[in-house]
């Protein structure tokens, strides 16, 4: 209780990320307001702005022998606006849907090279059959239960200094339970690791393997601003 309440007392640490990308075209706005509750620990609100919806909801993180394993856990709520799969050419219709997502990262770098393992899960419930645009996927009412795995590996010419240059290559693969492959993905690109003492930086040009609109080459611009660091 002493903890929760200094930490509290402390103020929260802002976290926040821009992504926009490519085939189709999509844009991202996200934030988290951190709290430590423990020495591993973090804990705050986090919401985000889709083109079409929007995310508020709850977030932890959990960061383990020093970077090796990051865990972070969200509950959220996601209104806006969707397509009925059975009218996907009508106006958009108001949907409430709620969304638990679970995500574990591995990190295995020292200065010149870095692999990077990420396993994401989240089940969401539809109350209606959604087309959704962004996958080409039809969803059918009820719950989906989906899983995405990303392996990259990545190496830097910038040796030990803090603003670092990565160049990498990467896999994802996305599945639903109910609806099948999402999407099959290679990708390479660039990283700036601090390009100033709060921004990062993310290149990323992809091709996709599927016959949807995510299919095809792509491009990806994303930046992380994270000033400061744990109290």
């Amino acid at each position: 209780m002493i903890l929760l309440l200094a930490s509290a007392l402390a103020g929260p640490r802002f976290e926040g990320t821009l992504g926009v990308k490519t085939t189709p075209a999509g844009l991202g706005l996200l934030g988290t307001a951190w709290w430590d509750v423990g020495e591993t620990t973090d804990l705050g609100p986090g919401g985000a702005i889709y083109f079409y919806w929007y995310e508020l909801g709850l977030h932890a993180r959990t960061t383990q022998l020093g970077g090796f394993f990051v865990g972070t856990l969200q509950a959220v709520a996601e209104p806006g606006v969707f397509k009925r799969a059975a009218a996907p050419d009508d106006p958009r219709d108001f949907m409430f849907r709620p969304l638990v997502r679970g995500r574990g990262e591995f990190n295995v770098r020292d200065d010149a090279v870095w692999l990077y393992s990420r396993t994401t899960g989240w089940s969401r419930h539809r109350a209606w059959a959604e087309y959704d645009t962004f996958q080409d996927r039809t969803f059918p009412m009820g719950l989906e239960a989906s899983l995405e795995q990303s392996v990259a590996l990545m190496g830097s010419p910038s040796g030990a200094a803090e603003r670092k240059v990565w160049i990498y290559a990467e896999t994802t693969l996305e599945t639903s339970v109910r609806v099948g492959w999402l999407n099959r993905m290679v990708r390479g690109g660039v990283i700036v690791e601090k390009l100033s003492p709060s921004v990062s930086i993310d290149l990323d040009v992809s091709y996709s393997f599927m016959d949807t609109r995510v299919g095809g080459p792509g491009a990806l611009v994303v930046v992380w601003w994270a000033p400061g660091g744990r109290s």
